[in-house]
């Protein structure tokens, strides 16, 4: 601050503002003779609390822009670590069905097995592989990119998914019973849906220690919309806890699992398929999964 003692009157206010320049304006402070010591030290005063407020405002806005960059980068290394997770969780189960199809293909000295074995596991490799390209993608441009929509038989993904599965299903002795099971053209991503069905069989499968039954059905609802319903024959989900389960990390399974299955599956029903995705305890026991899908192509 400047302070300027003179004993002309030959200025105005606003000539002296214009002199000083607007950026300034509440820098400087005008009194005309006479006056007191007490106004010069109660100016004073007020020009030293507005100083202060100013430099308090500086800092301020110093620690808010630290605290905003820190943010940032918390937010963003969050994000890459969620997305690293997910993908570790699509890509794990991809491999660990991959490896229970080889393994199987090895142990039967049977040509038409192992022909079979293989041809699931390119499938596997196929959908992993674009599994890979959509986490590349999100590495290149900060999010994911809108995948490529294209029209296929809703029955290709989910023979897909259950041969992949047919190694665990053996494994842990779980029968699959097809109760109805149409024909239904949908527009939406395959691998995707391959990704979805894999987390709901999964899940199933862990609910089933000691073997038991999946019932499915795919068919086109009166609202030409793609329904596929899974239910299971397991424990079902402790009311305490079910209305968690689609929140990402959260799992009962230990180490066993990541939390990740349903908050990925959700996103892809919803989301990228514009769908509806509900999960709940069925009164004949178990868990029943209903998926709904618009986009119904004509066959």
């Amino acid at each position: 601050y400047s302070v300027f003692v003179t004993a002309y009157h030959d200025r105005s206010v606003d000539s002296i503002s214009q002199y000083l320049g607007e950026e300034n304006l509440d820098r400087w402070d005008y009194v005309n003779k006479p006056f007191t010591d007490g106004e010069i030290l109660q100016k004073a005063r007020h020009l030293t609390s507005l100083w202060d407020l100013h430099r308090l405002k500086e800092w301020q806005e110093e620690r808010l822009a630290e605290a905003q960059k820190l943010l940032f980068q918390n937010e963003r290394q969050n994000t890459v670590a969620a997305v690293g997770r997910s993908f570790g969780h699509e890509f794990g189960n991809l491999l660990t069905h991959i490896v229970g199809n080889a393994d199987m293909a090895l142990l039967k000295n049977d040509p038409d097995r192992m022909r079979s074995a293989l041809t699931t596991i390119l499938k596997a490799s196929d959908t992993a592989s674009t599994l890979l390209g959509r986490f590349k993608n999100f590495g290149l441009h900060g999010e994911t990119s809108a995948h490529k929509l294209e029209s296929f038989n809703l029955q290709l993904p989910i023979d897909e998914a259950l041969d992949l599965m047919n190694f665990q299903f053996r494994k842990s002795q779980i029968e699959l019973i097809k109760e109805k099971f149409d024909t239904v053209h949908i527009e939406g991503d395959k691998h995707a849906m391959v990704q979805v069905l894999m987390n709901i069989f999964i899940n199933a499968t862990h609910a089933m220690k000691n073997g038991g039954n999946i019932y499915l059905e795919l068919f086109k609802s009166d609202d030409k919309t793609a329904k596929i319903i899974i239910r299971d024959s397991g424990t079902g989900i402790p009311e305490e806890i079910i209305e968690r389960i689609y929140e990402p990390m959260f799992t009962t399974k230990g180490n066993l699992g990541t939390g990740l299955g349903l908050a990925i599956t959700k996103e892809i029903i919803e989301i990228e398929h514009r769908g509806t995705l509900i999960v709940q305890n069925d009164k004949r026991g178990g868990v029943i999964v209903e998926i709904t899908i618009p986009n119904v192509q004509e066959d």
